[in-house]
């Protein structure tokens, strides 16, 4: 199981920023000073199996078909960790884009809000992170 301080080729985890089912993504920094980004998101298999290894590289594969400036590059695959890297895109977490809704104090677009929807419903996201698909539901009305 990864941790805050292992390293991931040329990435050392630094934040564990989310913890799915069968991922965890971690924020990483480059320790070397090799070419390439400086940050990246390292998502992790944990435990490692054959099948969430296969849906990383699927997701790797995905992304590098991908231009699209909204969503972020693939940068490498560590089969060996069962771990993908991609570009780290700076901005606050989903957690708290949903509290200051909550808050009153951000309004989403309903399409935005929908898409939300689907991927606090997805098997990636903790029960504390479902938790507020009912005030998504409720902007939806």
């Amino acid at each position: 199981m990864a941790q805050v301080g292992d390293r991931i080729g040329p990435f050392e985890l630094v934040e564990r920023v989310s913890r799915g089912r069968r991922t965890s993504l971690f924020h990483g920094v480059r320790t070397d000073s090799g070419r390439g980004p400086r940050e990246a998101g390292i998502r992790v298999a944990e435990p490692s199996s054959a099948e969430t290894i296969a849906a990383l590289q699927l997701e790797y594969e995905a992304l590098r078909l991908v231009e699209d400036e909204r969503i972020p590059r693939a940068l490498a695959l560590y089969e060996g960790h069962g771990a993908v890297a991609f570009e780290w895109i700076r901005g606050g977490s989903l957690r708290q884009t949903l509290d200051l809704v909550e808050q009153g104090r951000l309004d989403l677009e309903a399409g935005t809000s929908m898409d939300i929807l689907v991927e606090l419903r997805s098997e990636e996201h903790t029960s504390e992170l479902q938790s507020h698909s009912d005030l998504v539901c409720r902007l939806l009305l």
